[in-house]
């Protein structure tokens, strides 16, 4: 009785080894058929982006400011080993960057075309230069001046003046410069 007991078991256990061992393959090769799907797809992506093509390059968080936008439109100058070379207004950006950070801008989307005579050529930038480029803002942060009691505006030490922006409500510690001549025009719109 204990013989066939343990034929029993034995059988069992090998029928589990053998079942296990058929997920086993079965997992293999579906890992195999996405691994593939994956390179197929990967190879249509990349073979879909040209030298020449405007793409939106989406930005890391942590080179964006509050108001910036996560993407920034820059044109493809050069391909290399699935690499992208990129341009902006700005400026070449200094690294080469991958296929998946680029989405093609479809030419019938009607946006803002860029050609290769809109990249200043001569002039390598970091992607915070150009998210500060493209932003309505002014980047990482909020530029405010500490000017008290001079006159802000052209021949100063204004920070507001020489980054080319507008004094706004964080300028001046908080008080009214009655001299600043970089204000907004938000209180002349209210009278």
């Amino acid at each position: 009785m204990n013989a066939t007991f343990d034929e029993k078991v034995e059988q069992e256990v090998n029928e589990k080894v053998r079942k296990i061992s058929e997920v086993r393959e079965k997992a293999v090769e579906k890992i195999k058929d996405q691994a593939q799907s994956m390179l197929n797809r990967n190879k249509k992506a990349i073979s879909a982006l040209n030298v020449d093509d405007v793409v939106l390059f989406r930005v890391d968080d942590v080179d964006l400011g509050a108001a910036d936008a996560p993407n920034i439109m820059c044109i493809i100058l050069e391909k290399n080993n699935n690499m992208f070379k990129l341009g902006h207004r700005g400026g070449i950006l200094k690294e080469w960057y991958p296929f998946n950070v680029l989405n093609k801008v479809p030419l019938e989307v009607g946006m803002i075309h860029m050609t290769r005579e809109d990249v200043d050529l001569n002039k390598q930038i970091s992607v915070r230069e150009a998210v500060r480029h493209a932003s309505i803002a002014t980047g990482q942060g909020f530029k405010a001046c500490n000017c008290l009691t001079g006159t802000c505006g052209k021949g100063t030490k204004c920070s507001c003046y020489r980054d080319g922006v507008k004094c706004n409500s964080r300028c001046h510690k908080g008080k009214e410069n009655k001299n600043c001549k970089m204000k907004s025009d938000r209180k002349k719109e209210k009278n």
